[in-house]
Order: C-alpha cells, then structure tokens, then sequence
C-alpha cells in the first residue's frame, strides 16, 4: 500500500517535470498529460482500495484482482467489478448469470428517453411500468414478475441501473463500494424472483391466487387460460378466481368455467345492483349457451326491460348470440324504444333469430334516421325477409345513385346500399325465386332489360319488353 502510494507521487512528479518542457517537445508535452491523468486516476481510487477490500470480506468473495471479486450468494454466482465512470466518478458493477433460469427473450431495463412509457408489457402494475421496462412474451413476463419480484426490481431500480439481456441480469450502481453487501442483496432477490419464469404454469397461478394488485391477477388469469388450458394449474387457478374480491374476475372465472355453476356466478354478477352497469352489461355478454335454457330466457328477459341502457343492449345481443326464440316479442317491443344502440343491437339480435315475425319491426328500423340503425336492419331482413321487404330494400338501395354493382358500392364505402342490394340476393335465394349465380335483382325496374320481383302478383318473374315508340 505505502509503495503504491509513493508510485503515485513519484508519477505527478514526473508528469511536472515533462510539463516544464512542453515548449521544447510536444510529444513530450503528450506522454507528460497521458502520465498525470493516469496518477490522477489512481489516486481517485486510491482511498477506496480499503472499502473494496472490506467488501470482498463482508461478502466472502474471492478477490480476482483488478477490482474484481466474485463468489456465491444464496446460491447465486455473483460476478462484481469496479467501474471508471469518468473523471474522480466510480461505480460498480453486479451481474448474474441465469441461463437456463430466465428465458433469453426476457427483458428488463431501467425506464428512459430511449424507452417511451408505451413500450413494453403492461402487467397492470403501475409503479413498476413507470419505473421499468420489460419486454417479451406476455405469458412469461408475468410469470417471471411475481409480487416479490416486482418489489425487488423497484428496490434494485432505486439503487442503480438494473438490465436483463440474454438471460444476464446486471446492476450498475455509482458510488463506492461501501453498499456493495445491500446491492448485491437487491439484485439475488431480483434474481429468486425473475426465476419462477422457469415453471410459467405455476407461477402464473400462484399470481392469481396471492398478487395484490386486480390487474395482474386478471391478467395473469387469461395468460394462463390463453397459453395453459389443460394443465391441473389453470383449473386451481379458475377456482380460486370464484372467491376472487374483484368482480371482474370473478366473471371471468365464470365464463371460462361455464355450465350451470358459471352462468349462477354471471347471473350473480348481472343482478347485483351494486356493480356498474357496463361491469353488469360485460356479464351478460359472457353467459355461456351450456347451460339451463329456462335460467337463461328469465334472466335475459328481466333485464330486456331495464331502465340501464348498456345493460339492456347487452341483454339485446343475448338473445340474438344464445338463440332465445321466446323473447322475439319483448325484442319487437325494445325495437321502438328511443335507444339508438339499443334499436341497433335488436335488428341484430332479430336476424340471428331467424324468425319471420321480426320482419314488421325491421322493416320499421329500415326508415329509421340514423344509417347505422338502417344497415343492421337491412342486413336482419336478409335473414329472414320475405317478398313484402323487397320494396323497401329497394328503396335504400336506390339511395339516389341507381343501379351501380355491388363491388363498386362496397369499394366506394356505401354501406347501406351495399347491405340493401345483398338482403334482396339472399330473400330471393332463400324464397327460391332463383339460383345464386343466375339471377340479380334491379332495384330499378324501368332498365330496358332488368329483372325485378313483383310483389304485387304473388313474386313471378318479370322481364320489360321495348318500349313502345
């Protein structure tokens, strides 16, 4: 120690000595500045010779040399190196090597300009999506970032600059190396947590059942029921997400498990009053067809007649989506509620029923002012329109342009003509009056040539023959 020192002395000295020539020899004037920025540098690390020493003793790292330990801790093999930051600046740096332990599409960085708060997944975790990066497969990074480790990523991004790249997990951290025993703490906790990716299964259920935070437990739910469906730990996991306090997950338990015991927890969910009317609208909408046809057309018709708007769209579309042919009368009646989404959702609902009787409310719907409302009825009575639509389709598929092809309507965006002109093809399929392929129908009758559909005369055929001079 006493001889490094003198040979730092004895290096400023020299360099003064080759300064005081610097009129006489430019070179030497470079070899005098290269020597005392070097002993400059090695008296700045000089006084932290004793702390790095009292590290390599407090960890029980072997000293490698060249401010270099490394060695074991809690059965993580821990590499640790001094690093010249600049200029009187040190730091240090942490890395562990895990592979086989951590995926190497996994990755982790500290939150900067080059990584915009956008980028990245999002696990629902605020606090770690402002602080950190973290990139990958979805289903793995939420295994691999637990509760424990989410809080061991944020202690270790406090301290430094944390990185997983290739399966390397790195910390760098300025300063001295009087906190190398606490960073080297930070970063093995980091390491235990970030290892659970090596069981996703596993450790995904064991998020949905323990994580504190709603968000990542529901997304940690469909990480496993999207990646995992068959594995006994899905199934723990939806029966945990039964009991779960939050009610969006509970309805997804329930719609992933279905039957009768699902639809009873959505049921549950749909006539809690407590509970928002979108949350109550999003239950319904999950109700599964497997189960009891009598449960189902009560609950559905009880909340036809709700005074909640999305709550009623959304028991709208159940019917058309579970087939509930004994609610196309409650259906009739909601189509002449003031309800635009709601008028909507029932022309839809009533087309995928399939029953004629819905032909007089969609034909209703097809004057309707608003174009969306129009379309979806234009597109019901395709379903199941008789000869007495025809005219009326004709007329919106008129819309004051005359005759044009169905391609150059859909490739012009004219949405209503488009689906008008489609429901007359389909009526007249479906009714027999002709074979795809072999006959369209001209919402214009007086084209020299065309071929319309007579209403009046019972649905024959008719061609205009020259007209008279």
């Amino acid at each position: 120690m006493v001889l490094e020192a003198l040979a730092i002395l004895f290096s400023l000295a020299i360099g003064g000595l080759l300064l005081v020539g610097f009129f006489l020899s430019p070179v030497a004037a470079v070899f005098a500045l290269r020597g005392v920025y070097r002993a400059l540098v090695r008296l700045a690390r000089y006084p932290s010779r004793r702390v790095w020493e009292d590290a390599v003793l407090s960890l029980g790292f072997l000293d490698a040399g060249d401010r270099v330990m490394a060695g074991r801790l809690r059965g993580q093999e821990v590499r640790i190196e001094e690093l010249w930051l600049g200029f009187f600046k040190r730091g240090n740096r942490l890395s562990v090597d895990c592979d086989g332990v951590i995926p190497p599409d996994f990755e982790l960085a500290r939150r900067s300009l080059l990584t915009g708060p956008s980028w990245g997944v999002d696990l629902g975790d605020i606090e770690l999506h402002r602080a950190a990066y973290v990139g990958g497969p979805e289903s793995v990074v939420l295994a691999a970032l637990s509760w424990s480790a989410r809080q061991a990523v944020l202690e270790a991004c406090r301290a430094g600059t944390l990185k997983v790249h290739l399966s390397t997990v790195s910390l760098e951290c300025p300063g001295s190396a009087h906190c190398l025993p606490d960073m080297a703490e930070w970063l093995v906790r980091a390491v235990e947590g970030l290892s659970a990716a090596k069981t996703p299964a596993r450790a995904l259920a064991a998020s949905v059942e323990s994580d504190p935070l709603d968000a990542v437990r529901l997304r940690c739910l469909e990480a496993l029921v999207r990646e995992y469906p068959d594995r006994p730990d899905c199934a723990r996991a939806c029966e945990a997400a039964f009991g779960d306090r939050s009610p969006l997950i509970r309805m997804k338990a329930a719609a992933i498990v279905g039957g009768d015991r699902g639809f009873a927890a959505l049921a549950k969910l749909v006539d809690d009053p407590g509970l928002p009317a979108p949350l109550r609208a999003m239950a319904m909408d999950a109700l599964p067809r497997a189960s009891t046809p009598v449960s189902r057309e009560e609950l559905v018709a009880r909340h036809l007649r709700s005074d909640e708007g999305p709550l009623r769209v959304a028991a709208a579309r159940a019917v058309g989506r579970l087939k509930l042919a004994g609610l196309l009368e409650p259906l009739r009646r909601l189509a002449t509620v003031e309800d635009p989404a709601c008028q909507e959702a029932t022309a839809k609902a009533m087309g995928a029923l399939g029953d004629p009787g819905a032909e007089p409310a969609l034909l209703g719907l097809l004057s309707h002012s608003r174009r969306e409302i129009r379309i979806a009825a234009a597109v019901a009575l395709g379903l199941v329109g008789t000869r007495a639509a025809i005219a009326p389709l004709g007329d919106a598929a008129a819309g004051g342009h005359g005759a044009r092809p169905l391609s150059t309507l859909v490739r012009d965006g004219d949405a209503l003509e488009a689906a008008a002109r489609k429901a007359m093809r389909r009526i007249q399929g479906r009714l027999g009056g002709a074979s795809a392929g072999q006959l369209s129908v001209v919402p214009d009758a007086q084209v020299a040539g065309g071929l319309s559909l007579s209403v009046a005369v019972g649905g024959e055929l008719s061609m205009p023959g020259p007209q008279k001079a």
